[in-house]
């Protein structure tokens, strides 16, 4: 009797034990930055540290410009694919599969990782804290959301690709379901501007919704087909994304474009009236007590625009009023390496 009552609490601290262990890993999926802590049949934990350790001396070589994060889906690229679609663009991948976003927020934290000075960052992660930590919606956005904060406040410069969790599971299975669900959220991060959202998953998916085993054997891993579906589909985006950012103040009538771009460590400014160039792209720069101020110093870290009508009155002339329109864009600049800040205005009038 006491033998068997002996069984029974062990058996029962067992499952308590394991309970607790699951309850506390699906606590820590989205938002706790924490390192990989459960061996799966597929990636044992030490294997998982020797991944990271792989990226950590990846990044201390530095010479990345594009940065992909994220979980197997990002891992698993194919080299030639990789290699044909991406190397040119000086792309370094930083994916561990079964990786959730409280994982990615720990491997971000590494002082080599976080020295990188990437471009773009190219972030796709979530499904493995649907599948495997059995998250709702909501707190998978919670996850996704603190990467996203992460990756701007540490990488201020690069722009973020933020793609949709691609399709998984059958059609109207739960699982699609809460991938459906999450991605609705997940389409609220995007702002335009630093974050740009992107959901591939249509291309994917048959009329009927279900996904092709030929592009996805297992209903969640890429083929080398389905990855060359992906980076047909992600390319563009990637490339339009890198190229220098213009910011152009029309003037009101629409004939005069000013125009400022930054990028590839230069601020330039271009003037065409009618469709015609007045001024052919010029450097744009200042010379100060801290030496010259250019691309090469400076960054924008944010700008605005605004439409100006006023009228004010000459202190010498006829006139007895003069009326004022013009449109306006504002650069705001600040030091790469020194801490100042130089706000860069672009007025665009219809006479000049």
């Amino acid at each position: 009797m006491k033998s068997w009552m002996h069984h029974a609490v062990r058996a029962c601290t067992v499952l308590l034990a394991a309970g607790v262990a699951h309850t506390a890993l699906a606590a820590s999926c989205a938002t706790s930055a924490a390192p990989r802590a459960v061996d799966y049949p597929w990636m044992s934990i030490e294997r998982w540290r020797q991944m990271h350790a792989e990226q950590v001396a990846r990044a201390a070589q530095g010479g990345i410009d594009v940065m992909f994060v994220g979980d197997s889906l990002t891992e698993m690229w194919p080299k030639a694919l990789w290699d044909s679609n991406f190397g040119h663009l000086k792309a370094a991948n930083f994916g561990i599969g079964g990786d959730h976003t409280g994982n990615v927020l720990w491997r971000l934290q590494d002082p080599a990782i976080a020295a990188i000075k990437p471009k773009l960052v190219v972030l796709m992660i979530g499904v493995n804290n649907i599948n495997l930590c059995k998250e709702s919606a909501d707190a998978v956005l919670g996850g996704i959301r603190a990467v996203v904060a992460r990756l701007r406040a540490q990488y201020p410069a690069a722009r973020i690709l933020l793609n949709a969790v691609l399709p998984a599971g059958t059609a109207g299975s739960d699982v699609r379901r809460r991938l459906v669900a999450l991605n609705r959220r997940v389409r609220t991060l995007n702002d335009g501007e630093t974050v740009f959202f992107r959901d591939y998953g249509a291309r994917f998916m048959g009329a009927d919704g279900n996904l092709s085993k030929e592009l996805q054997p297992d209903l969640l891993h890429f083929s080398e087909k389905g990855y060359r579906l992906l980076a047909d589909a992600m390319r563009p985006d990637i490339e339009q994304l890198l190229a220098p950012k213009p910011y152009v103040a029309v003037s009101p009538d629409g004939r005069t474009r000013l125009k400022v771009t930054a990028g590839e460590g230069k601020l330039a400014y271009t003037v065409t009236r009618d469709g015609a160039t007045v001024i052919a792209q010029s450097p744009l720069g200042l010379s100060t007590s801290l030496g010259t101020l250019d691309g090469q110093s400076l960054r924008v870290d944010g700008s605005d625009s605004k439409v100006v009508s006023e009228t004010y009155r000459p202190v010498a002339g006829k006139a007895a009023s003069v009326a004022d329109h013009y449109n306006e864009v504002e650069l705001r600049l600040v030091g790469k390496d020194q801490p100042f800040k130089l706000n860069v205005l672009a007025r665009s009038r219809e006479s000049a």
